[in-house]
């Protein structure tokens, strides 16, 4: 092992490390918060005026939020310091099929990083005056207005956010995420995962500074009370979204009596028959493939979902593992971790509920390549903008419509939409609530592997043709 590669992954533990320290700042901060409300709620009925403790609440509740978002951001950035340490740790055990490679780890950072970066925005948004009811929700034009802002602008995190910018760090991991969740994954244009160290690099720079936000705001937390303007409707945050108790308590015994697994294994053997049959064709597409240009795109974009699809597929199974383990030696789901605290089952939940999403707007790119129809974009943007157009291939457009129109795909999308972009809920509800939820969306992510191989059959049986076609591609 190189003295690079060990600096980097002492670096990674050196960033964790700080944990020991943030940790009781945010006890410290939870304590305060919780010591205010309990003091309000014993003296509700006495000292104040329904209006008055209906503004209380309401604070309460805002303050809340924000610490929970402020907590979702520690959490997601202490996991990303894990996937960087796995990236350089994965290089060195190549031949070990038994675990997840370099570039799934590294792929889950980017992910990640960015969404911290994200709910970062948010949060500096709510404190320093955005308007969201106005304004754009998208972090970069969040980013853009605040820097209007004399004192964000003066700063800790307007500060790092501009050194990562000027140097490329921040649009790098941006770039990689990027292709990972909707476009071409970015490592199928190296030749190896080891050609990923400076993407790795780039993460590690982010959540270094992460790290340092962090510490940033729990301080203020400490010292503030963040007043809620009254025009905020926290509902479109995501904010204490209900569960749907009896849906959720009729189907997950059955499924997980035996349903699931037989679901995740069937598709395991169909996606890994699936790759065989691309494996087979490799003499046929290396001439295809010795550049980066029109044609391997064509190619790669082809196969790119089938293995992402795999990625999710393994993902679940490595789940399902871990929570039966659990049983079997009488531990609580979360207590059973691999390689860091907090990689439990609900980590390569969260990890195949991102390919899968990833796949699906995957499979936007090439429905505009077959079908000759609109720009690129996501699957639910082209669903919505062409479903009333044939195109040149309207069989692969009324199979992808008829997916669109599936409860699975449904929630996942909206799952997918709160995790990424505002607050993972199952992080703060009862404990025994939160694993009913992960066990749901375990299942809808099964659900929807199983409703996507057959589309992604028949684009793939498209290229094959080409490919052992007289003219080719």
């Amino acid at each position: 092992m190189s003295n690079k590669r060990k600096q980097l992954k002492q670096r990674c533990i050196d960033v964790m490390n700080q944990n020991e320290w943030i940790n009781p700042l945010f006890d410290k901060s939870a304590s305060i918060y919780i010591e205010a409300r309990d003091e309000f709620l014993e003296q509700e009925n006495t000292f104040y005026t329904t209006e008055a403790m209906e503004r209380a609440t309401f604070q309460h509740s805002y303050h809340g939020f924000l610490f929970s978002l402020l907590e979702d951001t520690h959490r997601y950035t202490y996991l990303a310091t894990c996937e960087i340490y796995l990236y350089e740790e994965r290089l060195t055990q190549k031949n070990d099929s038994n675990f997840f490679s370099s570039r799934y780890f590294l792929s889950n950072a980017s992910h990640h990083i960015i969404g911290v970066w994200e709910r970062t925005l948010r949060l500096s948004g709510l404190i320093y005056g955005y308007d969201f009811n106005k304004g754009s929700w998208k972090y970069s034009q969040i980013y853009r207005a605040l820097k209007k802002d004399e004192v964000f602008v003066n700063s800790k995190v307007f500060g790092l956010l501009k050194n990562l910018v000027e140097n490329n760090h921040l649009f790098a991991i941006e770039a990689l995420r990027l292709g990972n969740d909707h476009e071409l994954s970015v490592h199928v244009k190296f030749e190896k995962d080891d050609d990923l160290q400076q993407l790795a690099e780039s993460c590690f720079i982010n959540v270094k500074a992460l790290y340092e936000v962090i510490h940033f705001f729990v301080e203020r937390f400490q010292k503030e009370c963040f007043v809620r303007v009254q025009s905020i409707d926290l509902a479109r945050f995501r904010w204490s979204i209900p569960l749907n108790s009896a849906k959720i308590e009729e189907l997950i015994p059955k499924e997980l009596t035996g349903e699931l697994y037989t679901r995740l294994e069937n598709s395991f053997q169909s996606l890994s028959s699936l790759i065989l049959d691309i494996t087979g064709l490799g003499p046929i597409a290396a001439p295809y493939l010795r550049q980066l240009d029109d044609k391997s795109k064509y190619i790669l974009r082809h196969t790119d979902p089938i293995f992402r699809l795999q990625e999710a597929t393994n993902s679940l199974r490595f789940a399902y593992n871990l929570m039966g383990r659990a049983k079997e030696t009488d531990q609580d789901l979360h207590e059973v971790t691999v390689c860091f605290k907090n990689m439990d089952y609900t980590y390569f939940i969260e990890a195949a509920i991102t390919r899968i999403y990833s796949v699906y707007d995957k499979v936007a790119v090439l429905l505009h390549q077959h079908t000759g129809l609109g720009e690129i974009s996501t699957f639910e943007q082209f669903i919505r903008h062409y479903s009333d157009q044939s195109g040149n291939n309207p069989e692969l457009l009324s199979h992808a419509l008829v997916i669109y129109e599936t409860e699975e795909y449904k929630d996942l999308h909206q799952l997918r939409q709160d995790n990424f972009h505002h607050i993972v809920k199952e992080n703060y509800i009862h404990h025994v609530d939160g694993e009913w939820s992960h066990a749901n969306n375990m299942i809808n992510a099964s659900k929807n592997i199983e409703i996507l191989f057959p589309l992604l059959t028949e684009m793939f049986d498209i290229l094959k043709a080409k490919l052992l076609s007289i003219e080719g591609l």
